[in-house]
């Protein structure tokens, strides 16, 4: 019988120069709470494209969609579908064609009841607008935005009942004064978030997780906003449009969104190398090439994320800057570790990392080998196409536990398996 005991190691340095030492330690029998899949996506689908082969392995939690043609196959992924209303209404500063919607909330409010009669009877989650904080999405001021959603709330409500999951503010990021002024206002006008949303689209990431907690504690947990009956968290756009193909931000990232709490996150889109927009050349959001639909650097680092999902085991480090994902195994899949390396100032140095396992000893006693993937990352940010190059370890072995160091450069992840 052929098993393995996978360590993917993704150590992400998140903040000041990166260190040149780290210590992980981790605890493959200590289980910690299961936790949802926080990768996902913004558009990057098509009804047709791409193949389902370079989708299902992903197995997306979220996806965020402005138009439903491709809704059944993003449902099919197992990904819990938003329909993002603003994106179908269109912003009049990329010519969509509506005005703003205090210019004519008859029609806004009549736009909202088709669209809720017409896909009544799809598993959706609703979101109202995007980015009411942003200019180039929102024109007026945000007592106007407050408004929109109410009125979109209501009529909402109205067609799909008490149980449809509405929410918002889908905030350009985390800013508390507004997220106040949104909850303040929904509480008093009997509107509700579901689902509270914001982007964190910095390259630094390490605030993140803090954002999560404090919103938790003050929206979900705390005795204010009750009526708000806000029962998840989506920060619904994060990675940076520098460190789209960076395998280190991008397990920082799911990380702290797991660490913090979060339902839900989903992966932004922006212009690729050639100007392209990500958002709708069903390359999932860049993490496949276009036209040849080639899978990128980025593409095999959410594939690792997503094959350690609902199987966390306890690890730690010794670095704050130091961030790290590991699950146990299961009957049809291994156990992993997943460590990368994402410095966010420039001039930064490689780091020696090392590695300690509890709980392989047996394996190693009967003969497994330790391999390990490199997962690179190209030092100006481009797109790399090639498989992962995959090398042989020589573990220590002490007091139980196996014991190596990888030295790793800026910006890279590896994907670590002890394989018998």
């Amino acid at each position: 019988m052929r098993y393995a005991v996978v360590a993917a190691v993704l150590l992400a340095a998140c903040a000041g120069r990166a260190p040149a030492h780290a210590e992980v330690r981790v605890e493959f029998a200590q289980w910690v709470a299961t936790q949802r899949n926080v990768s996902g996506f913004l558009h990057g689908i098509e009804a047709d494209q791409p193949a389902d082969s370079l989708v299902d392995p992903l197995r997306p939690g979220l996806w965020r969609l402005g138009k439903l043609t491709s809704y059944d196959r993003a449902k099919r992924s197992g990904a819990r579908v938003v329909l993002v209303l603003s994106d179908t209404w269109g912003y009049p500063s990329y010519h969509g064609e509506h005005g703003w919607p205090p210019e004519d909330f008859a029609a806004w409010e009549a736009t909202v009841r088709s669209l809720a009669r017409t896909h009544r009877d799809k598993t959706l989650l609703w979101e109202i607008w995007n980015e009411p904080d942003a200019p180039e999405f929102w024109r007026g001021d945000y007592a106007g935005f407050l408004e929109t959603y109410a009125r979109a709330y209501r009529v909402l409500r109205e067609e799909l009942g008490p149980n449809a999951l509405i929410g918002g503010p889908s905030l350009s990021r985390f800013d508390p004064a507004l997220l106040d002024r949104f909850a303040a206002f929904c509480v008093a006008r009997g509107c509700e978030a579901n689902f509270l949303t914001w982007h964190e689209l910095s390259e630094d990431v390490s605030s993140l997780e803090g954002n999560l907690r404090s919103a938790r504690a003050r929206y979900i947990d705390g005795p204010s906003y009750t009526a708000l009956r806000a029962g998840a968290l989506h920060v619904n756009e994060s990675v940076a449009q520098a460190s789209q193909q960076r395998p280190g931000a991008l397990v920082a990232i799911w990380y702290h969104l797991e660490h913090g709490g979060a339902a839900a996150g989903a992966r932004s889109c922006w212009k690729d190398a050639h100007e392209e927009s990500t958002c709708f050349n069903a390359t999932l959001d860049g993490l496949l090439t276009p036209v040849r639909m080639e899978p990128t650097i980025a593409w095999w680092t959410q594939h690792a994320y997503a094959a350690g999902v609902g199987r966390r085991v306890e690890s730690t480090t010794d670095n704050a800057a130091v961030t790290v994902l590991a699950s146990a195994g299961s009957s049809t899949s291994p156990p992993q570790l997943l460590i990368g390396y994402a410095p966010v100032t420039p001039g930064a140095v490689s780091m020696d990392a090392r590695i300690v396992l509890h709980g392989v000893r047996d394996l190693l006693d009967a003969g497994a080998s330790v391999q390990a993937q490199r997962l690179a990352a190209d030092t100006r940010g481009a797109a790399i196409t090639r498989s992962p190059a995959t090398r042989a370890l020589v573990p220590e072995l002490l007091d139980g536990s196996a014991v190596f160091t990888l030295t790793m450069q800026p910006h890279e992840a590896y994907v670590v398996s002890v394989i018998k």
